[in-house]
């Protein structure tokens, strides 16, 4: 049985079991599975079974300025919803069964769903933090972070970019109230943000990538070159004219053989490069997407992505949070224990500055427009706790 299936199947189950299905479930009520995937489904299935699609389009679509007066009874009335995501977060495997092998035409499942639950965890945090809550805006917090790493588990670059993107979310929604918590606050986030689970890797979505080259190779001998016109890689009208002479080439054979041999070089210096440490990858990545872009081969140039552009998401990310685990020591232990934490990108700590925004941290990564990769934290955080 496929996950939707067993999603579906599941919250149909419920349906009939409890017609006026409860706003809230309880810890004794029976897990469909150990695969977080299933409970992350059930509750997207559940979501639209009970049509929260109109009623919460702009509470998703301003989840980070929402209007927490309107959004509180709309997140009360997602309590089995809520229930389903945070237990999800907590198993360990997660599998959305994604045919990597398919290529380019392979269908993910989830990212749409996980970004809908991360947002509304998100303003689940705010409605909790502004009723006193702390302790469960910190769970729902971490509960986007635990899902983060599931986000990415089909092992696709895309899905990987939809990690990056989750974790930021938990961490900005973090920042904007971090001053609201307590001691006792911020040790629970400190020891839950210590045990999460281990991120993808961006090195690993792009070895994944890999297997285009054995898709390609699949689209030639079964369709010949229509199969790379049909690959999807270029609209009908821009296919490459290196592809469309090999129509009738008595050397189009080892042409193409060629041509899929020197990708999969290619893509084993791409995984080489993604793994190296900052310094060293800057100029590096910089000279192989020149040797990609300069390529005279079409499958290089039309297969191969912006790999500068997904593994800086990658480095901006880390930074990102790890300038939280430096907000929290900073409060807790003050100007000491804040410089013992290091930006993952140079190993150094992070320019501190109290600005009319907010306490801002800054690494000397530069990520987009000449920008500093930076986090905003709330005024109250420009000293530490007593």
């Amino acid at each position: 049985m496929t996950i939707l299936k067993q999603a579906a199947s599941f919250m149909l189950a419920l349906l009939l079991a409890t017609p006026a299905f409860a706003q809230d479930l309880t810890p004794e009520a029976p897990p469909p599975s150990d695969n977080a995937a299933v409970w992350y489904l059930t509750a997207s299935t559940l979501w639209h079974a009970r049509g929260f699609d109109a009623e919460t389009s702009e509470l998703i679509q301003t989840y980070n300025e929402a209007d927490l007066d309107k959004a509180g009874p709309v997140i009360d009335r997602l309590g089995a919803i809520l229930y389903y995501v945070r237990e999800g977060s907590k198993r360990e495997k997660c599998s959305w069964a994604v045919d990597l092998d398919l290529g380019p035409l392979a269908l993910l499942p989830h990212p749409i769903h996980l970004r809908t639950l991360t947002r509304v965890l998100a303003v689940s945090a705010q409605v909790r933090l502004a009723r006193g809550d702390a302790a469960g805006a910190i769970e729902d917090c971490l509960t986007i972070m635990r899902m983060a790493p599931h986000a990415a588990a089909d092992g696709t670059v895309v899905s990987n970019m939809m990690q990056a993107s989750m974790e930021v979310v938990g961490v900005e929604t973090l920042g904007k109230r971090l001053d609201a918590l307590d001691r006792e606050h911020l040790e629970q986030l400190r020891q839950g943000l210590a045990g999460l689970n281990e991120r993808q890797p961006i090195w690993k979505a792009l070895a994944n990538d890999r297997l285009y080259v054995a898709w390609l190779r699949r689209q030639y001998e079964t369709k010949g070159v229509e199969g790379f016109r049909d690959s999807g890689l270029w609209s009908k009208d821009r296919v490459p004219r290196e592809i469309e002479a090999l129509e009738g080439s008595d050397r189009a054979d080892q042409t193409v053989a060629d041509w899929l041999d020197e990708l999969d070089r290619t893509y084993n210096r791409i995984i080489e490069v993604a793994k190296l440490p900052p310094a060293e990858f800057e100029p590096q990545a910089a000279k192989l997407e020149k040797q990609i872009n300069e390529s005279e081969n079409p499958l290089v140039r039309g297969v191969v992505g912006d790999i500068g552009a997904v593994r800086r998401v990658e480095l901006r990310t880390l930074s990102i949070r790890a300038m939280l685990d430096a907000m929290i020591a900073y409060r807790l232990g003050g100007e000491q224990a804040f410089r013992q934490v290091a930006d993952p990108y140079d190993g150094r700590p992070f320019d501190f500055e109290v600005t009319d925004a907010g306490v801002v941290l800054s690494s000397r990564q530069i990520y987009h427009d000449d920008q500093r990769v930076s986090l905003t934290f709330s005024a109250g955080c420009a000293g530490p706790l007593d």
